[in-house]
């Protein structure tokens, strides 16, 4: 919760905590997504290194 004190706004330690949940949370799906897109390009190379197969390919 915020409440003015002395003319300044105090912000509550939970608040704060809520403040930085959203920004970590999008942070954390966009490696997420960005490992998962490298890993999709790279796999035809990856197939050819190890000559596998397209179905053996999956991960």
């Amino acid at each position: 919760m915020q409440r003015e004190e002395g003319g300044r706004v105090v912000v509550s330690p939970a608040l704060a905590t809520r403040r930085w949940a959203l920004p970590a949370m999008s942070v954390g799906v966009f490696c997420i997504q960005l490992d998962s897109f490298a890993l999709n390009l790279a796999l035809p190379q990856i197939g050819r290194d190890i000559r596998a197969r397209g179905d053996g390919l999956q991960w």
